[in-house]
């Protein structure tokens, strides 16, 4: 199998608290990672992000994350209907949701992230 690296590919960060926003840099800081982070606001800011729209068609300063977290309430377009919104476009493919094996849509989720691989365009 060969090594891929992630050095230097985008993570997308759907948050809508600062509060939250200042704990997930903090822990991104002391974990040393070395990926440009973006952050979007809430779940229609993610959309039109991924989307490539408005100042985000400049991929150049906006690249298509690798990675996108999600918090799962925000304002305007929550976690789950903006990963409804990604299945709808991207269609069926792998992804890694939530490490439970239940429903993420039938359960509290007390974590703050959803995480799902996304490719790169």
């Amino acid at each position: 199998m060969k090594d891929i690296s992630l050095a230097g590919l985008t993570i997308l960060l759907a948050e809508d608290s600062n509060h939250d926003l200042l704990f997930f840099q903090e822990a991104y800081s002391q974990a040393n990672l070395s990926n440009p982070l973006q952050v979007v606001r809430d779940g229609v800011e993610a959309r039109v992000y991924l989307s490539g729209q408005g100042k985000y068609s400049d991929r150049t300063k906006y690249p298509f994350p690798i990675l996108l977290l999600l918090d799962w309430k925000m304002p305007r377009m929550d976690g789950m209907e903006t990963l409804t919104w990604i299945r709808k476009e991207e269609g069926p493919q792998e992804h890694a949701e939530n490490p439970s094996k239940e429903n993420p849509s039938r359960q509290r989720l007390d974590g703050n992230y959803l995480a799902r691989k996304s490719r790169t365009k």
